[in-house]
């Protein structure tokens, strides 16, 4: 598999994984596409003016609206359904030359429903899937370290990280172990494991070298951002 038949790169891993971080270095260093699904539903609830059309569709206001009200969780079918219109909305805000590029997509799917979805509308297109593992114990230590300035009690972050801890074990790992058995010409596997020595920029480096992305003599990403590398084998490291 090559990046001119990549249309997706799924990041998945657990809260604080570093998902989002590296999603972000990634796209923005090769012009890439990037969807963080979890900040675009936030933006929507709250009612970012930029996302005004979603809520011209009466279902999606509907069901946006009872999950302000109420605080339940969207259901899986709106999240599939706004998924959808984020990359219909960033495919079209793109420019000509870098459509063909891969979309950096966060945050989705978190469920086997949702994943189930995904499969089957965009998979075809081709998919790269890369996990970010780690131990609990490893996470909780960042959550709170990146958090340890403020004022919130560390108590309060603990249960926090608790609850979305066993939202992850629950729901998004067993879908995340389905993406990891997949195989097939258009889709792909790479498996990270971060560790207590992991740190955001060999992360990143092992990261570029499973997806086969160039890099210049300084380190920095190559000027060429239409760059199209040739994909691995299904690869596994730790870091």
């Amino acid at each position: 598999m090559s990046f001119k038949n990549v249309h997706f790169i799924l990041i998945t891993g657990g809260p604080w994984s570093g998902k989002n971080t590296q999603g972000e270095k990634l796209a923005y260093e090769y012009g890439f596409g990037f969807i963080d699904m979890g900040g675009y539903v936030r933006k929507v609830l709250s009612g970012d003016h930029a996302f005004v059309d979603v809520l011209q569709n009466p279902y999606l206001k509907e069901s946006l609206q009872k999950a302000m009200n109420t605080g339940h969780l969207l259901p899986d079918d709106i999240i599939d359904t706004l998924f959808q219109m984020e990359v219909t909305r960033v495919i079209r805000g793109r420019e000509c030359h870098t459509k063909h590029l891969p979309i950096v997509v966060c945050g989705y799917p978190r469920t086997i429903a949702q994943g189930a979805s995904f499969m089957r509308h965009w998979s075809r297109l081709g998919v790269v899937h890369l996990f970010l593992d780690g131990d609990k114990e490893l996470f909780q230590k960042r959550m709170l370290k990146g958090r340890g300035a403020t004022e919130v009690r560390k108590d309060d972050l603990s249960d926090l990280f608790e609850k979305r801890w066993s939202e992850f074990q629950n729901k998004t790992l067993p879908l995340i172990n389905r993406l990891c058995l997949q195989q097939g010409r258009d889709f792909h596997n790479c498996h990270v494991h971060i560790t207590e020595l992991s740190t955001i920029e060999n992360v990143g480096k092992r990261i570029r070298q499973m997806l086969a992305l160039p890099r210049d003599r300084n380190g920095k990403a190559r000027g060429d951002r239409n760059f199209v590398g040739a994909m691995p084998a299904t690869a596994s490291v730790m870091v």
